[in-house]
């Protein structure tokens, strides 16, 4: 026997199957894909009410738009900053590297140089009118910490620093200098507000210092045997020297470039006031998601039916996901106002590429079955493949826009 309430529910579903789809085709312009939430209408009343009073049954549904972009500063007004870095300097720390990491090493019996390396334990403390207490903090941003182990088995936090190679926090290096082997001294710094590496920022702190030990650093000469090492296949040093220096120009306008990039989105993202509708961050944290998974299982997984597995993605990338969230409707408002289209002579190929690699269903006999596509422009394929390009050349579009800094490395 199939109960009142199953039958009431399958009349209800068919209802709102034979009608919904002309509801959203009036907002399909405006709305976010897959965003809509269907509601019943007079709980209280049944559909066989209605029927024996011909009044409507009335269902409704809910659906997130396409936000209009609102800006806190007009994105023709932006401007970002990134590091320039001089290519034959670079070059140069690069030679001096290889040639101390094949030279040798002597033990001195001397105050610490610019031409030394030392390994150097420390401690940070609250000044003692701030209350003591101990700082964590690194001695400078390029200078990592380590745990270093004296010949009496206890353990000291340290750095192994290198003048040439390495930045500490002002007043430091002039303190090392002339310091011997066993060596200790205090001093009062200053750890800047925007000192990332440190649990309190914007003070000023005694810092103790002991040189835990002394090396000079004999570099390598400059021989065929380095050739290798500066630049890949090059077999005597002159050739390594040319190849090498043109290797590094590539490799450092790509990070450039990189760095441009992001730094422009960034930009977008912060300027972006709107808030984020829901949808826009599940598809932003599915995108994500694919991103980051092998290239073997991302074009398989189907992350889009598991919200559990995105909501908490979305929960451990939080920042991130809302970032690239609002950088994409800033780029996609930029696109739209500056007009900006992609031939479809360029979406084309890669298409066929995703759709080629995409598994294929098989018949009875284990034979792929070729389906036909009616209008290939109205795929999620294409449509997402568009509007990615878009961005894409929304970004471009900025690059020549806004104001770019590019601050030399001192």
């Amino acid at each position: 026997t199939i109960g009142r309430q199953r039958v009431e529910a399958s009349v209800v579903e068919e209802l709102i199957q034979s009608t919904v789809w002309d509801a959203l085709n009036e907002v399909k312009d405006i709305a976010l894909p897959k965003s809509e939430e269907i509601s019943l209408g007079d709980r209280t009343r049944s559909v066989f009410d209605h029927i024996q009073t011909k009044d409507p049954y009335k269902y409704t549904v809910t659906v997130e738009i396409i936000p209009k972009v609102r800006w806190a500063k007009q994105y023709k007004d932006l401007t970002v900053a990134i590091e320039s870095l001089d290519a034959d300097k670079e070059f140069q720390k690069k030679i001096l590297r290889i040639r101390k990491r094949f030279g040798e090493e002597e033990i001195v019996d001397r105050g610490f140089t610019e031409e030394d390396f030392a390994i150097v334990s420390y401690t940070f403390q609250k000044l003692p009118e701030d209350g003591g207490g101990p700082i964590y903090a690194s001695l400078g941003v390029d200078a990592p910490m380590f745990m270093h182990r004296r010949d009496d088995g206890t353990e000291v936090r340290a750095v192994k620093y290198d003048p040439q190679e390495h930045s500490l926090l002002p007043g430091i290096h002039e303190a090392l200098l002339g310091m011997k082997e066993g060596d200790k001294k205090e001093i009062r710094v200053s750890i800047p507000e925007d000192f990332e590496l440190s649990s309190v920022t914007g003070v000023d702190a005694v810092l103790k210092l002991q040189l835990e030990d002394l090396r000079h650093q004999i570099l390598k000469p400059m021989e065929d045997g380095l050739a290798p090492w500066l630049a890949s296949g090059a077999t005597n040093i002159d050739e390594a020297m040319t190849r090498g220096l043109d290797e590094l120009k590539t490799e450092l306008k790509q990070r450039e470039d990189e760095a441009l990039k992001d730094a422009i989105t960034n930009a977008v993202a912060t300027n972006v006031i709107n808030e984020i509708p829901k949808r826009v961050l599940y598809q932003t944290a599915v995108q994500l998601y694919m991103d980051s998974l092998p290239k073997n299982r991302g074009m398989t997984h189907d992350i889009e039916s598991a919200p559990t597995l995105v909501e908490r993605y979305i929960n451990q990338n939080q920042r991130k996901v809302e970032t690239t969230a609002r950088a994409r409707m800033g780029l996609r408002a930029i696109a739209d106002a500056e007009s900006i289209e992609v031939p479809d002579d360029e979406i084309q190929p890669i298409v066929d590429r995703i759709i080629a690699s995409q598994p294929k269903r098989k018949d009875e006999n284990g034979n792929p079955i070729e389906e036909e596509i009616p209008d290939i422009k109205e795929t999620k394929e294409w449509k997402n493949t568009k509007y990615s390009l878009e961005m894409d050349k929304a970004l471009e579009w900025l690059k020549d826009n806004i104001t770019i800094d590019r601050v030399s490395r001192s």
